[in-house]
């Protein structure tokens, strides 16, 4: 039996526009260095409330982020675990340029899942990925919020 799976955008998601301002805020003055600087635009909120979706789904992610194309998934793994980050990556989607990330998403599903594979799309900016009942889309302000975190978990638990 194959673990759920949720496919999971980090820009927007992981961070938002909020925690943006106030990240700003708390580290005037500290020159940070490369590492760090993506460190920090991981809000740790947001972490938790990926962990919860996990904790209570049993789900594993698939990073779709654009995140892929610019680090190593190993990278990855160890910057969202800096920020708090308790599951468990079982990959990525290819980084192909020619598609678009709901088609890279079907593409995983289609070598990875047999049809009716239980998962969820976490990304601020897909809203066409087939079918769009199993997109959450939190918006860049906030990123990742506890109504965000239900819909997820009630797509992955077939309660929606």
């Amino acid at each position: 039996m194959h673990k759920p799976v949720v496919f999971l955008d980090i820009d927007g998601v992981l961070n938002s526009k909020q925690w943006y301002a106030h990240d700003a805020a708390s580290h005037e003055g500290i020159p940070p260095t490369e590492r760090k600087l993506w460190e920090q635009s991981i809000d740790p909120d947001c972490v938790q409330r990926l962990n919860r979706i996990l904790q209570q789904t049993g789900a594993v992610v698939i990073v779709s982020s654009s995140w892929r194309k610019k680090h190593a998934l190993s990278e990855i793994v160890s910057i969202l675990e800096s920020r708090g980050f308790r599951g468990e990556v079982e990959g990525a989607t290819s980084a192909n340029g020619t598609l678009s990330r709901a088609e890279e998403i079907a593409e995983w599903l289609a070598e990875n899942r047999p049809p009716g594979a239980v998962y969820v799309v976490i990304d601020d900016e897909l809203t066409s990925a087939p079918p769009t009942e199993r997109v959450v889309s939190p918006s860049n302000q906030t990123g990742l919020t506890d109504k965000d975190v239900e819909r997820a978990i009630a797509i992955l638990t077939g309660t929606f």
